[in-house]
């Protein structure tokens, strides 16, 4: 964990200074901070998963107005397991993934491909093939409550124009039954209570609000990990708990059991992915490369044109030691000059250099 560690705690460039830049005005302006250190981890780092899963809800959002713009159709499909306390997180997500290839592979799942699926031509070891292939993007969520680690995954599927919510009732099923049958081999059992599958008519801003800020994580939890320790956002804990919230609880309250779960979700999902999606079918929709984590966390706001101060390496230091991120990029959204940034790194001690593009003569 030790690029988490000195995420954001760094400058890139040979003498160790970072950026800070805004673009935009009034309530559109848009502060971040260029050639600052990140870590590119979805799972262990708040401020970069916010910028991943940022990325990853744009090209998502793509590919299905992509595929409404053609005609198709989609439907979700919510797959989770039965949990109880003291089960590894590490099994139930293993659990997981097993029971999901199965339901992707086999001859049930090529008949689906021939009822529901869409010519896809792809290219395989140097030969190039076109057959029915059911699209599909699918993203794990993970909460932790009195039962114990809550894996679960939702599933976007890709449907041909037509298709009626009596088939997707019936693709639901079937989908299902081998689900739990995955499951029973890895000693879990599902929960057909809460299975859920359904046709889906809304727009892709709303999938991505279901998906992406919903649950694991919602503005709430990422804010408190953010700022470590905020009393507006400690709230009762009868529910279940985000990553982030554990994480943020563990910077308030130090419980070792949190510090030990926390632990335990830095080992567990060490490596997964997040969001996955049918072989060739993403490259279907989107002519863009699929960017890794690293990168979409390390995209930066604007150009040099927009940047507003400097700030040298010891002054990131300082940064770095109070917290400071995002009260910094709050001052930089403040006034379209800079000016209440310049005021706040002044009245906390960060030094810092005016390298506005324009300045008043």
């Amino acid at each position: 964990m030790s690029r988490v560690q000195s995420c954001g705690r760094h400058g890139v460039m040979p003498d160790g200074s970072a950026r800070v830049r805004a673009t935009g005005s009034g309530e559109d302006r848009r502060a971040g901070f260029a050639g600052l250190s990140t870590c590119g981890s979805v799972w262990a780092c708040p401020v970069c998963s916010e910028r991943i899963l940022a990325g990853r809800a744009e090209e998502l959002a793509t590919a299905i107005g992509e595929w409404q713009s053609r005609g198709g159709r989609l439907a979700m499909v919510t797959l989770t397991m039965r949990h109880r306390q003291g089960q590894s997180l590490a099994d139930l997500w293993d659990a997981l993934s097993y029971a999901w290839s199965k339901v992707t592979s086999g001859k049930g799942w090529q008949a689906i491909n021939d009822q529901f699926g869409t010519p896809l031509t792809r290219t395989v070891r140097g030969d190039v093939t076109t057959s029915n292939r059911l699209g599909w993007a699918r993203v794990v969520e993970t909460t932790h409550g009195r039962h114990g680690w809550h894996v679960h995954a939702h599933v976007a599927l890709f449907l041909p124009a037509g298709v009626t919510a009596d088939q997707v009732a019936d693709l639901g099923g079937r989908i299902y039954a081998v689900w739990a049958r995955a499951l029973r081999r890895r000693g879990m059992t599902s929960e057909a209570a809460a299975f859920d599958a359904k046709l889906w008519g809304g727009s892709a801003s709303t999938v991505l609000a279901d998906y992406f800020a919903k649950n694991t994580y919602d503005s709430d939890a990422t804010a408190a990990a953010l700022e470590l320790a905020r009393g507006d956002l400690k709230d009762a804990r009868s529910g279940n708990r985000t990553p982030f919230r554990i994480l943020s609880d563990v910077a308030e309250f130090g419980l070792a059991d949190d510090v030990d779960l926390w632990h335990e979700w830095e080992s567990a999902s060490k490596g997964r992915r997040q969001l996955t999606w049918a072989a060739g079918f993403r490259a279907a929709l989107l002519a863009t490369p699929e960017a890794t984590d690293e990168e979409l966390a390390s995209e930066e706001l604007g150009s040099a044109a927009d940047d507003l101060v400097e700030i040298p390496a010891e002054g990131l230091r300082l940064v770095a030691l109070f917290g400071l991120h995002s009260a910094i990029l709050d001052a930089a959204e403040a006034d379209d000059g800079g000016k209440t940034l310049r005021i706040y790194l002044t009245a906390r001690g960060v030094p810092f250099r005016d390298v506005r593009s324009s300045l008043p003569v």
